[in-house]
């Protein structure tokens, strides 16, 4: 017979056991919660990127048909108006049929998507993976754009250790040899989604489109701020060291943004209507690359640092060509202005590069460099080099005199800016940013 001290210590044991058990049982279901918590927080965060992916598709999408149809539509209204002037005088005009035929062509060839739809171009669905890995994947089905987000295991990670290739060709023949290596150095990890950036080599602005939010932080912490925009979208951001500011650009005007001690002091700068918009600037300018709602005018217009309109570029003049059909951003140097167009070929998005003079009158170059997605941007830095994001999983790199490269990456990119004379950031889809470091030879 067990004595009471025996039954004591076995009742002990016992005890232990049911708290252990209990113990691990409350563990093992707070665990459970917190991945369950966890997957669905990165699923949902998963499904905002692909959401403001697919969102800046269609107004990227919408804008370039409109902008066309802008232009086509002036050339008929202009027809109309010589038709008009036929009734009148009774003067032949012959080559109004062929110019009515032409513009039918152009207006044919405008390709809208399948059931007159931007969205229906996309679906989106959770899915397992052969391994159990559930995938949130968001689709284009012309294959233009494909957002697809994957748990992936360790030996399935893609690496962005990627290195500047120079094996592919264009449509204008092999790329040159690579005379610098560019290399992606460190990520920096975002709080918000990221849709245009700029940076003046210490802090870093950027929009978040999806908030309406423009948030801040110096290069060197991890500690941002923000405000709402309050205003229209921004369409483009840069940095004008004149103005020791940065520029935002709306289609109801360009902006002022200065960050000072936790305040964003933000003013209107150059009012507009347009209904669309680029902005650059060079060591003397701003311009501004306009649609106007109110007048019709559609070019460049350039500004002094006292932002007095020292002069504009009407596209409409004869001279204009392949520097603005199609084109989604633009930058300028002191004597040289880079553009990048889109157009479709067999229903791919694909684009070209030109340099030319400021005046748009003197070609230097133009390339055709192949596939692209619905965002393009260009920016360029004082050596001469000149980044394209091009909505895709590469980065081109070209110099005015036609030597080009590119820069293999693991995610699309679909913004970037210039820090300095060697480094530049860029914005994936990833919710980080890449910095790019040039290291010269020698």
């Amino acid at each position: 017979m067990e004595t009471v001290h025996a039954l004591q210590n076995r009742y002990n044991e016992t005890k232990i056991l049911s708290d252990t058990k209990q113990k691990f049982l409350l563990d093992s279901s707070v665990q459970a919660r917190q991945k369950v918590c966890q997957w669905f927080e990165k699923k949902i965060a998963d499904l905002n990127d692909a959401q403001y992916k697919i969102l800046n598709d269609i107004e990227s999408e919408r804008d370039q048909i409109q902008v066309h149809l802008y232009d086509l539509n002036e050339k008929v209204e202009a027809i109309g108006d010589q038709i008009e002037t036929l009734i009148e005088t009774g003067t032949i005009i012959n080559d109004l049929t062929a110019k009515l035929d032409d513009l039918n062509k152009k207006l044919d060839n405008i390709d809208f998507p399948a059931e007159h739809s931007l969205l229906a171009r996309y679906k989106v669905s959770l899915t397992n993976d052969v391994h159990n890995n559930v995938s949130t994947e968001v689709i284009c089905k012309d294959s233009q754009t494909d957002l697809t987000m994957k748990d992936m295991t360790q030996n399935g990670i893609q690496t962005e250790n990627s290195l500047l290739t120079n094996s592919e060709e264009d449509e204008n023949g092999s790329m040159d040899a690579n005379p610098s290596s560019f290399r992606i150095n460190d990520t920096v990890p975002m709080y918000q989604n990221v849709g245009r950036i700029a940076s003046n080599g210490e802090g870093l602005l950027y929009c978040s489109p999806i908030l309406n939010l423009l948030c801040y932080r110096q290069l060197n912490q991890t500690f941002e701020t923000h405000c709402d925009w309050t205003h229209s979208p921004i369409e483009d951001m840069i940095w004008w060291s004149n103005l020791n500011s940065y520029l935002c650009a709306t289609l109801n005007g360009v902006y002022t943004v200065k960050y000072d001690d936790g305040d964003f002091r933000v003013r209107l700068i150059i009012p507009g209507k347009w209904k669309y918009v680029r902005v650059a600037c060079n060591h003397e300018f701003i311009w501004t690359w306009i649609y106007s709602k109110l007048n019709a005018f559609y070019g460049l217009c350039q500004y002094s640092k006292e932002l007095e309109l020292v002069r504009t570029i009407d596209f409409k003049r004869p001279s204009i060509g392949n520097f603005i059909d199609g084109s989604l951003s633009f930058c300028v140097q002191d004597n040289v202005f880079a553009s990048v167009c889109h157009y479709r070929v067999n229903k791919r998005n694909v684009f070209r590069v030109t340099l030319c003079n400021t005046s748009l009158t003197k070609e230097i170059f133009t390339a055709v460099l192949g596939q692209c997605g619905n965002t393009l941007e260009i920016r360029s830095d004082i050596n001469g080099y000149f980044f394209i994001a091009t909505g895709t999983k590469k980065l081109w790199i070209i110099k005015q005199n036609g030597e080009k490269w590119f820069l293999e990456l693991a995610n699309n990119l679909h913004a970037l800016t210039v820090l300095d004379d060697r480094d530049i950031l860029i914005a994936t889809d990833t919710n980080n940013l890449q910095r790019i470091t040039r290291e010269t030879n020698g």
